[in-house]
């Protein structure tokens, strides 16, 4: 069972019960706390190994303005800030979705979950075509 959340019950319930953390789709920034977190809290818990870590993503090829705005939609409800922020934070293009793999490798993750920002499922090939090569 993965857990996610940001506070240090929710990284205490990970350790305890969990195979790993699930960040959301969250800048990175944000994420390598948490990652660290969760990490510390596996320790503090004595478990064997690493936990699973896992991250997720928001990404879009052709139309982006469209794509940052069904996210700013999704997000309306948790206030403009938050909902602005995670439309900027909507990976662009191959060599943005490169550079975000990147990234999450580089924190750590076991996982990158990729969402597509638009309901176009050639959205979903590019991605594969990006990713896997």
């Amino acid at each position: 069972m993965m857990f996610g959340g940001m506070s240090a019950a929710s990284f205490r319930r990970m350790a305890t019960w969990g195979e790993g953390y699930i960040a959301g789709a969250l800048p990175i920034s944000t994420i390598e706390p948490m990652f660290a977190a969760a990490r510390q809290a596996w320790r503090d818990a004595k478990r064997d190994g690493d936990p699973r870590l896992v991250a997720m993503a928001y990404f879009v090829f052709g139309d982006v303005e469209r794509g940052r705005s069904n996210i700013r939609d999704y997000y309306d409800a948790a206030g403009d800030e938050f909902a602005n922020a995670q439309a900027q934070s909507v990976h662009a293009g191959a060599d943005a979705i490169r550079a975000a793999v990147d990234s999450f490798k580089a924190t750590g993750a076991d996982e990158l979950i990729l969402h597509p920002a638009v309901a176009d499922i050639d959205e979903v090939e590019m991605l594969a075509d990006v990713v896997l090569g």
